[in-house]
């Protein structure tokens, strides 16, 4: 857990949102993601480390998270990629609103998610959301810019 790795007291932080103090192993684990992202903004907070949630996105890269993967199967491109995300994220957050805006030559992928905490408190699912955007680009286009092979 990113939170651990930078030292932070997690089981205090965890009991005051209203998480289970030990996470269980299970795969098929539901949490109340507002509370998730109130610890999220609590370590950040408590921390003093305002890229936290880049942090945390950095423990488990989207393209590694089990329920993401099979979008990635005989997915032809990114646009394609892309697209069933904006499809399938619904199902996995209330926070993930992605959608594609064309324009000319241009595709802008953006999310313009709603808000689960107050403005002030959302900037770490915003980094989130952001690194896990760029980890699927760089996931299909390779980090230099080549092409990758899809599975």
């Amino acid at each position: 857990m990113a939170a651990q790795d930078i030292g932070s007291p997690v089981q205090g932080l965890l009991q005051s949102v209203g998480l289970p103090l030990q996470l269980p192993e299970e795969k098929e684990l539901l949490l109340l993601e507002v509370n998730c992202w109130r610890f999220v903004h609590k370590v950040a907070k408590k921390e003093g480390c305002s890229i936290f949630g880049l942090v945390s996105g950095e423990t488990k890269p989207w393209p590694e998270i089990i329920t993401i993967q099979p979008l990635f199967k005989d997915c032809l491109n990114l646009y394609e990629l892309l697209k069933r995300l904006i499809i399938f994220a619904p199902t996995q957050s209330l926070t993930s609103r992605s959608s594609l805006i064309e324009e000319d030559e241009y595709i802008w992928f953006v999310s313009p998610s709603p808000r689960l905490l107050p403005e002030k408190e959302s900037i770490q699912i915003e980094l989130f959301e952001i690194l896990g955007m760029m980890q699927l680009v760089q996931a299909c286009a390779g980090k230099t810019g080549g092409q990758k092979k899809f599975i």
